[in-house]
């Protein structure tokens, strides 16, 4: 199904470096040919909006992140109908996120952090109807391939960027490790690639 396996940091702080200690979250192995991607699960009773960084860069638009919500280039997702991004954007296009954009000069990876905010106490959300199209699984690989515009494209926050509370958000790190280091912290082999068109064929995507 090409759901990669999640592990907490915390569970295996000795192993790890000094500076995943403070930040927490999660860990997950990648292989050299694969891309990565991330699945949000959500209710149309009880939507997100979702903020994804690599570093210091917004992944939904490709600038250096900032503070508040922005409709005149949306720089976040909302969960549902969006369920799922899968790299940073460039120009027009989204380069998945694989070895090349994951990885820093000196080799190591680089870090994913995804920030989950509420709306503001008192909005509702029952009587809407939004269509959710994506990938609800946490963290995802596939093998290396072209995804398609509308995988790709960020969906029009439907409810208005006012609806997000700011001071609402929870961020989980999620820190990428090359096999060989994942084998040897947690003693279990990298799950195999997944053809990425066998996952986009199960969950109906382009």
């Amino acid at each position: 199904m090409g759901a990669l396996p999640l592990h907490r940091v915390s569970d295996y702080l000795q192993y790890l470096p000094i500076t995943w200690r403070e930040e927490g979250g999660i860990f997950v192995p990648l292989l050299p040919d694969e891309v990565v991607w991330l699945g949000f699960a959500g209710t149309t009773e009880r939507p997100n909006a979702v903020r994804i960084s690599l570093e210091d860069i917004n992944a939904v638009t490709g600038k250096l992140s900032r503070p508040g919500f922005h409709s005149h280039m949306q720089d976040y997702l909302v969960c549902p109908p969006k369920l799922h991004w899968d790299g940073v954007r460039r120009g027009g296009t989204v380069e998945p996120f694989a070895a090349p954009i994951l990885t820093r000069e000196t080799g190591i990876f680089k870090t994913l952090r995804v920030t989950v905010y509420e709306a503001f106490p008192g909005i509702s959300f029952q009587e809407r109807e939004v269509p959710a199209r994506g990938i609800p699984v946490p963290v995802q690989a596939a093998s290396h391939g072209p995804a398609s515009r509308e995988f790709c494209a960020v969906i029009p926050d439907p409810y208005g960027a006012e609806t997000w509370d700011e001071n609402s958000g929870t961020t989980v790190c999620v820190h990428i490790v090359e096999p060989a280091l994942y084998e040897s912290v947690t003693g279990k082999v990298a799950p195999p690639p997944v053809s990425r068109k066998d996952v986009f064929t199960r969950y109906r995507l382009p």
